[in-house]
């Protein structure tokens, strides 16, 4: 390969690889050989030896105007032997990273707390997300999880990972959504639970979004609060029971009562409506996180019932009111999220007897400037919470 007057010449043999460095039709130097079954190991150091040894070769023909051709030379027989030198010599330059889905996979069964929720937000099955995590543990070479009887906890060394490999996730997806966004256009991140982002924000999101047809909007959810030492979004929608944490601005306060889907309708009276006394016997739904629910209830009822537990248990909210409404049992509901199921027939209301449920509130990133469309979603939110 001709390099400014200069060229290189691979002389096969063997078991080696030798580099010939010439100018015009003169020999300048012959530099040893790269043996391939022995790497070398300071590549670096190697390097900096060829192109030693190629200055001198060069500066010992007494060719002065050789001095430009030979920094050429030097760059080509670096750029030669990178790309002729086995893939062991290059590691010390190459980034050892584990398979980022393996990645995304663990930090999500960490943070949702179990690797079925975590295939429902990656979308694809617990056995998935099993195998991403048994693969990043022989990756690393440590147990990530300590497995139990449908349940997995993180060990002292994924404690430790997830603090790292969570910021180094949250870090790579504000840079590719600030990326992927055009000049001038503003981007705003949501964070809310799943089943408020279901049933009560997508339904009227489309308004914003006419609001602001030019945004870049991305919602995501979580059953955990939001992290904003590790979480990229700019607006966190939370929930709080009792009055604790409450941080941001108050949205509204839920009630809960019994709903069942259309199935059971001949199990009621023809209002629809059945005693406290015979919903106990009823199979009873619930999420993992809201199964004190129908405690609360039956005590509103002036019931203490030992059986008052769910025989179905769920990741989400939304999961058990979609079970509900598939004819699997009654769910203790929050209203605010099922009226319009209820108004369409998809569910149907047991009682009139209501208990408190959980305390809404929106928050934007704290110690950040607050952006004009934050402001104006938090605006938004706070108006539509009212109405």
């Amino acid at each position: 390969m001709g390099v400014a007057g200069g060229h290189i010449q691979k002389m096969p043999a063997a078991s080696a690889a030798t580099i010939c460095l010439s100018h015009g039709n003169g020999l300048v130097g012959v530099l040893f050989p790269i043996r391939r079954a022995s790497p070398f190991r300071t590549p670096q150091a190697e390097y900096t030896g060829w192109l030693g040894r190629a200055a001198s070769e060069v500066h010992g023909r007494g060719d002065n105007n050789l001095s430009l051709d030979s920094q050429f030379l030097a760059l080509g027989v670096l750029n030669f032997a990178q790309s002729s030198t086995p893939s062991s010599l290059k590691m010390t330059t190459r980034r050892k990273l584990p398979p980022l889905n393996a990645v995304k996979a663990f930090e999500a069964a960490a943070r949702l707390g179990g690797f079925t929720a975590a295939g429902e937000e990656l979308f694809v099955s617990p056995g998935a997300i099993s195998r991403h995590v048994a693969n990043l543990e022989s990756f690393l070479g440590i147990t990530l999880f300590k497995r139990g009887h449908n349940e997995v906890r993180l060990t002292q060394e994924g404690s430790e990972y997830l603090a790292k490999v969570a910021g180094a996730l949250s870090a790579i997806e504000d840079a590719s959504r600030r990326a992927s966004a055009p000049s001038g256009t503003q981007s705003l991140h949501i964070h809310a639970l799943p089943t408020f982002a279901e049933f009560w924000l997508l339904p009227r999101l489309g308004a914003f979004r006419m609001a602001h047809p030019d945004a870049r909007i991305q919602l995501t959810t979580s059953m955990e609060e939001t992290d904003w030492d590790t979480d990229s979004a700019d607006i966190s929608v939370y929930a709080s029971e009792g009055g604790w944490n409450e941080r941001g601005i108050h949205l509204f306060d839920t009630t809960i009562s019994p709903v069942c889907g259309p199935q059971w309708r001949d199990a009621a009276d023809r209002d629809m409506r059945i005693s406290p006394n015979e919903l106990v016997d009823w199979p009873l739904l619930s999420s993992v996180n809201k199964a004190a629910d129908w405690l609360r209830w039956f005590h509103a009822c002036e019931l203490q019932p030992d059986s008052a537990r769910p025989q179905y248990l769920f990741g989400t909210s939304s999961m058990a009111y979609k079970a509900a409404m598939n004819g699997l049992g009654a769910v203790c509901a929050e209203l605010a999220f099922v009226g319009q199921a209820c108004a369409d027939g998809q569910l149907l209301r047991l009682s009139t007897v209501i208990a408190p449920g959980s305390s809404y509130f929106v928050e934007a990133r704290p110690g950040k400037k607050e952006s004009d469309l934050s402001r104006a979603f938090k605006e938004w939110i706070v108006d539509q919470a009212g109405s």
